[in-house]
């Protein structure tokens, strides 16, 4: 039985285009939410560097754009589903100067273990805010190659 691991979620580019101001609802939610999720259509094997070590596996990359109208946003929940194979959910701690309460088309990107069948995979991500509220999950699909 394979078991999907992801070696990293590092958010990168959070300067792009923090606290923009589109919302379209005047509502107040209870928690964060996802306004977009894409996801580069396909990943291939490749050699990154993360925390100065070299990692070998997908490097799955996207962008997510999301707004709280209370909290900072401060973790992502990664939720792999992989045709055969058994993994666990993910949760990672967004670098203290990424914790806003909105942000527009940041880029973040994670490394998926290469013995991952090829194929599509679903992934959904889950935002948490500072006191714990989460958003609905958004899904994208990318095709391991």
């Amino acid at each position: 039985m394979l078991v999907a691991r992801i070696a990293c979620l590092a958010i990168v580019g959070f300067a792009l285009s923090a606290c923009s101001s589109s919302s379209s609802s005047s509502s107040s939610t209870n928690g964060p939410v996802i306004d977009d999720l894409t996801f580069n259509d396909t990943a291939s094997v490749a050699t990154v560097k993360i925390n100065e070590q070299q990692v070998t596996g997908y490097d799955i990359k996207g962008t997510i754009s999301f707004h709280d109208d209370k909290q900072n946003v401060t973790k992502y929940i990664v939720h792999l589903d992989i045709p055969g194979a058994t993994t666990t959910d993910q949760t990672f701690d967004l670098p203290l100067s990424a914790q806003i309460k909105q942000a527009s088309n940041v880029g973040f990107d994670f490394v998926l273990d290469q013995n991952a069948p090829k194929g599509p995979v679903d992934v959904t991500v889950t935002l948490v805010d500072a006191v714990s509220a989460k958003s609905s999950p958004e899904k994208g699909t990318v095709t391991l190659q």
